[in-house]
């Protein structure tokens, strides 16, 4: 298993983590928690599901915000492999934009795709979201 996913076992388990990680919830979907934590200039989304009691990380993406280019730069985005090709990953996407532009006065989303083996993947999904692709970056200009 990844070393970037958690696994929680119970209610108090996830109070916890929330606590002690600067999380609040965002809101729930069923058996999907969305857990949102903000720090200053960087935003960050977490989608957990509730099997029972345990509590297991699915997805997490994070954003800073560059005041002087009215940016917001991905720059750690991950979905579990068994998670993947669900919708997750663009369900996290349009949380943490649609929270960041309440927040930020952006002009442009922008970031490195992770060269691993599936590069191509990562890189449909910003092409599916509206970014263009150039030389390992991507960005998408943002109508405010």
């Amino acid at each position: 298993m990844n070393d970037w996913f958690i696994d929680l076992d119970g209610s108090t388990n996830l109070k916890n983590h929330m606590e002690e990680n600067g999380y609040v919830f965002f809101k729930q979907e069923n058996n999907l928690l969305y857990l949102s934590r903000r720090k200053v200039f960087e935003l960050d989304f977490d989608i957990f599901l509730q099997e029972g009691e345990m509590y297991k990380e699915i997805g997490y993406m994070q954003g800073t915000y560059n005041n002087s280019k009215k940016s917001l730069n991905l720059f750690r985005i991950g979905v579990r492999p068994e998670y993947r090709d669900k919708g997750y990953g663009t369900k996290l996407y349009k949380l943490l934009e649609n929270e960041a532009l309440n927040i930020f006065p952006i002009k442009e989303v922008d970031g490195t795709v992770a060269q691993q083996p599936d590069l191509e993947k990562r890189e449909r999904f910003f092409l599916k979201l509206g970014f263009k692709l150039e030389d390992g970056k991507f960005s998408k200009m943002i109508k405010n």
